[in-house]
């Protein structure tokens, strides 16, 4: 999944989690 490559680049978690959440609202 993308969400966990860009979690592993990205160390604050934050980001994917508002990834995550625009995936989700769409």
């Amino acid at each position: 999944m993308i969400t966990t490559e860009i979690l592993q680049q990205s160390q604050p978690a934050y980001l994917t989690l508002v990834y995550c959440r625009y995936v989700i609202k769409i």
